[in-house]
């Protein structure tokens, strides 16, 4: 599974590495009243779905292969994602047998199921439209990151209270914090590589949301030229110029910086509403701050 998660968070940022993530169910249980030992099979099943998902994804995107499946043709990789959902699922069943959580697994279970099935809407969603507007991409955004980082929190904090306002806002400050996750990733595209004086810009930057801001603001021939721009990044270096020019002039740096800073807002709002000031509310704030504050300036 380690091989299976994507590894250029781990060595790029540390605060984004994947694995430190599956601490948010056992985090929600604590923070909720339980005991974060209970979260022990669900986070790791979420962290299975989570390989699982990365890796439709690299292959659905057409992604540059990662290195445990370069030599081998995508269905290798589709074959190992299918193993983990398939694995995944098994580890959500052992919540029967704990005395502490076998009353909620089939609440959990559902929820799982439900939640990846919104999270496949929103991926189709994502492969047919890639050029999606604002709105569009706040909804892709929310319906694939989002609801999985809500599920996280949720089922996480389901294992300790049943209490469905409380509940709601575990879920909202997970669906936030994934939204938050989705942007920095969009970020992370824009940015120049090591020695690079331009970013090395794919196709797939069209779904970005730095794109989908551009293609709401700017008059109708600026708009066609970023998309022709996008047509021909493959083959024409000078298109990677022009639409960070494009960017530049659409003013989407500081929308992205906007939207970080309401996302971070709304994410400490459902925490405040979920949870009282407790240790393991505190990491739950902690990992806003933490992901947001380069972007933020310290």
């Amino acid at each position: 599974m380690r091989l299976a998660l994507p590894d250029q968070y781990r060595r790029a940022d540390p605060e984004r590495d994947p694995a430190r993530f599956a601490l948010l169910p056992g985090l929600c249980c604590q923070a909720a009243g339980g005991d974060p030992g209970w979260a022990a099979d669900l986070a790791a099943a979420w962290l299975l779905y989570y390989s699982a998902a990365h890796v439709f994804d690299s292959v659905e995107d057409q992604d540059q292969p990662e290195a445990w499946w370069a030599a081998s043709r995508p269905g290798v990789a589709i074959n190992v994602a299918t193993g983990l959902l398939f694995s995944a699922s098994l580890g959500l069943q052992r919540l029967f047998e704990h005395q502490q959580t076998h009353q909620v697994a089939h609440l959990v279970i559902q929820d799982f199921n439900q939640s990846l099935l919104v999270m496949s809407s929103g991926q189709h969603a994502d492969l047919v439209n890639p050029l999606p507007g604002l709105e569009q991409w706040l909804e892709i955004a929310g319906a694939k990151s989002g609801e999985f980082f809500a599920l996280a929190c949720r089922s996480g904090a389901r294992l300790a209270t049943d209490d469905l306002a409380r509940l709601k806002g575990f879920s909202d400050f997970g669906r936030h914090l994934g939204i938050l996750l989705q942007i920095l990733d969009d970020l992370e595209d824009l940015k120049p590589g090591s020695g690079a004086e331009m970013p090395d810009l794919s196709p797939r930057i069209g779904r970005s949301l730095a794109v989908a801001y551009a293609l709401d603001v700017l008059p109708s021939p600026a708009q066609q030229t970023l998309r022709e721009c996008l047509q021909t990044l493959r083959d024409d270096q000078q298109a990677a110029g022009e639409l960070i020019q494009l960017l530049d002039r659409s003013g989407a740096a500081l929308y992205l910086t906007t939207e970080i800073e309401r996302q971070l807002r709304l994410g400490f709002k459902a925490l405040e509403e979920a949870v009282p000031v407790t240790p393991a509310g505190d990491i739950l704030a902690s990992l806003l701050r933490e992901l947001a504050k380069d972007q933020m300036g310290g």
